[in-house]
C-alpha cells in the first residue's frame, strides 16, 4: 500500500472507520518508524509517496597484505577485499580507504568493483593513488565515488593493482557503501 494524501476534516462531518484508517492508520504504516526493521536504517525514495529501508554496510581489514611484482591490473591480495553486500537502489555511495607503501618513485592504487545485480570493473576513475617519495613510507588515503546501479543486491570489492616494480604494501582497507 502506498501513503494517500490525509483527507481535510470539516467542521461537523462525520468520518466512518474506513475513512479513518485509511487516512490515519494506513499512512502511519507507511513512514518509517513502521518500516524500520534494523537498527542504524536509513530510508530512501523509491516512488512517490514510497520509501524503503536501507542498510549502510561496512568492512575494514586491518592486516598488512602485499602485491610483490609488478601488477598492472586490478587484483585481489592473500586477505581479500574487504568486501560488502547489500540491497542498493539505482545508486550508491562508496568509500575506500587504505594505508599504502611501496618503494621509493613508485606508484600503486585501491580501487572497487561491483558485482552481481551491476557488473563494474574496478577502475583508476575512482582509485586511490600513492605516489611513494620515500621506501616503506606508509600514506592513508580515501576516495568517494556515486556510482550507478542496477536496484537489487549487490557485492562491492576492494581491489589493487601497482604502476611499477614491488612490493607495495596495503594496511587498515575499509570500505563503506551507502545504498540510495
Amino acid at each position: 500500500m502506498a501513503w494517500s494524501a490525509p483527507i481535510t476534516a470539516v467542521s461537523g462531518e462525520l468520518l466512518t472507520a474506513a475513512e479513518y484508517n485509511a487516512s490515519v492508520r494506513d499512512n502511519l504504516a507507511e513512514c518509517a518508524p513502521n518500516i524500520a526493521t534494523q537498527e542504524g536504517s536509513i530510508f530512501q525514495a523509491s516512488a512517490p509517496n514510497r520509501i524503503v529501508e536501507r542498510q549502510v554496510v561496512s568492512h575494514r581489514v586491518p592486516e598488512e597484505d602485499s602485491i610483490p611484482t609488478q601488477q598492472t591490473s586490478y587484483v585481489e591480495i592473500r586477505n581479500a577485499g574487504p568486501f560488502v553486500t547489500a540491497v542498493t537502489g539505482a545508486s550508491a555511495l562508496v568509500f575506500v580507504t587504505c594505508e599504502m607503501a611501496g618503494n621509493t618513485n613508485t606508484q600503486c592504487s585501491a580501487s572497487f568493483e561491483v558485482s552481481g545485480s551491476t557488473r563494474i570493473s574496478a577502475s583508476d576513475k575512482w582509485r586511490v593513488v600513492h605516489d611513494a617519495m620515500e621506501k616503506d613510507h606508509f600514506s592513508r588515503y580515501s576516495v568517494a565515488r556515486r556510482v550507478e546501479l542496477n536496484p537489487g543486491s549487490n557485492t562491492f570489492r576492494m581491489k589493487y593493482r601497482t604502476g611499477g616494480l614491488g612490493p607495495f604494501r596495503f594496511r587498515n582497507r575499509e570500505i563503506v557503501v551507502i545504498p540510495l
